[in-house]
């Protein structure tokens, strides 16, 4: 009899350890994820569109950052967002930066560039995706 009760304040104890160290697993796990990369393309006098997604390991995207910057040897339109609903667009010539930041619930972004007077130039896009596991 002593020993089964031994026995099981060992075994009550051991789970309880256990449980312990399992819910201090789980609190460390992010909920939050961040899908970034950065993207390289030359600038030609045809359209050229650039998509990205988030990383696999998020589920629910929320919020983007972009800083887009190059230069270009004339005019072009650079649209960011989905085709056909693009929600932003910014005319760039010469040298450029602009920096976006904005709600985002898709899992892929696109940006456009699209040549008005121009021959050749470069764009670096510069991307964060802010996503939940939750």
């Amino acid at each position: 009899m002593k020993k089964t009760i031994t026995f099981s304040l060992i075994f009550i104890f051991s789970c309880v350890l256990l449980t312990a160290y399992l819910v201090k697993l789980y609190l460390q796990i992010p909920s939050d994820w961040t899908s970034e990369g950065i993207i390289k393309r030359e600038l030609h006098s045809e359209k050229l569109v650039t998509k990205f997604h988030i990383d696999e390991k998020a589920i629910h995207p929320y919020s983007r950052e972009l800083i887009m910057k190059g230069n270009i040897d004339g005019k072009g339109l650079l649209y960011i967002g989905v085709p056909e609903t693009y929600v932003k667009m910014d005319t760039i010539q010469n040298e450029f930066e602009i920096k976006y930041h904005g709600d985002w619930y898709g899992d892929t972004c696109y940006v456009s560039f699209e040549p008005i007077d121009m021959t050749k130039g470069e764009l670096l896009i510069d991307y964060k995706i802010h996503s939940s596991k939750k």
